[in-house]
């Protein structure tokens, strides 16, 4: 089993390869108080890396996905990335369409992207 310390140590390293920074965007409802919401977006810049996602991470996301770009972005082991969430990072226009490995002893937040044009 992994120490606190030595899973610290990994994720300090991991953030030693975040050569990126991505703008993140949420949209968010709010409540208007007449029973409706009203829609907004919040952003966020992550340090972060960029790859295409590998030929099995495409086979996760199944047929839907087959035509598109996928792309791994990767960021710190906690970051607040969710699916549906836009990415913007190294000229690409992401859709998040999947947040893998959020686990107690991740070293990474990995997620996968869809280029949306």
């Amino acid at each position: 089993m992994l120490s606190a310390a030595e899973l610290a140590d990994m994720r300090a390293v991991q953030t030693l390869t975040f050569d990126q920074v991505a703008t993140v965007t949420r949209r968010v409802l709010t409540p208007d108080g007449t029973g409706g919401q009203t829609a907004s977006n919040t952003t966020s810049s992550l340090p972060c890396r960029v790859a295409p996602a590998s030929g099995m991470q495409r086979m996760m996301l199944g047929a839907q996905y087959a035509e598109s770009q996928v792309w791994k972005v990767t960021f710190a082991a906690g970051a607040d990335v969710r699916m549906t969430d836009r990415i913007a990072v190294a000229g690409h226009s992401l859709e998040v369409v999947a947040v893998l490995g959020a686990e107690s002893r991740e070293t990474a937040r990995v997620t996968l992207g869809v280029e949306r044009i």
